[in-house]
């Protein structure tokens, strides 16, 4: 199930909204999306409570981009996992969810490996939950830096091409922080030239939206 946070002054969401974020709430926790599919004229957020409220998150492209999808996987499992569904069966869903989608799939194992390895080794499905939402949170983080690295190599790679700084940057497509755990991929490098002072005319981006997600 998933809901939208209402658009009033009583709203709790940070000044800066991530695009993903998990929230443990008393009623149990939730995986927190940014409505990717209503930018930019809103900033709308999906309260996803269980694995299938994800999954249509993910076909209708509210939540997109190889990173983000990845960091997204994980977290599902975690969630099914730490409400009491059937584990197994929300990895198979979220990962039919875009079939053409590596990240996805990567993450989604890798959270689902580390709640059956836990299980196995304890019995205990609240220890399994616990090794899930800790394997999220792994890729997760590893993104971030994934996304840092990128922009220290990218930076250092237009200051060996171009020097003297002056760099244009023309990116294909989202490549910024709505993608990624961090700032990016390789908006993270545009990102990274300007606060250096070496960027001209950062931020240009070449933009192609799907209307659907493929079957």
């Amino acid at each position: 199930m998933a809901d939208q946070y209402a658009q009033s002054g009583e709203d709790k969401r940070p000044a800066e909204i991530p695009a993903i974020r998990w929230e443990e709430p008393p009623e149990g926790p939730v995986l927190v999306l940014l409505d990717q599919t209503r930018l930019p004229a809103e900033e709308v957020e999906l309260v996803c409570t269980d694995a299938p409220a994800l999954v249509e998150a993910i076909r209708s492209l509210a939540v997109r981009g190889a990173p983000l999808l990845g960091i997204a996987g994980a977290y599902g499992v975690a969630l099914a996992a730490a409400r009491g569904f059937d584990v197994e069966e929300a990895a198979a869903a979220l990962e039919s969810a875009r079939p053409t989608a590596v990240n996805l799939s990567l993450g989604v194992h890798r959270a689902a490996a580390a709640h059956r390895e836990a299980l196995a080794g304890t019995g205990d499905p609240t220890a399994a939950a616990v090794a899930a939402l800790a394997a999220a949170r792994t890729v997760h983080q590893e993104d971030a830096e994934a996304s840092g690295r990128m922009a220290v190599h990218g930076l250092a790679l237009l200051d060996e091409l171009l020097p003297g700084g002056g760099h244009r940057v023309l990116t294909h497509c989202n490549t910024g922080s709505l993608v990624s755990g961090g700032e990016g991929t390789a908006f993270a490098v545009a990102l990274a030239a300007h606060r250096e002072g070496g960027c001209a005319g950062c931020g240009w981006m070449r933009r192609v939206r799907c209307c659907r997600a493929p079957a």
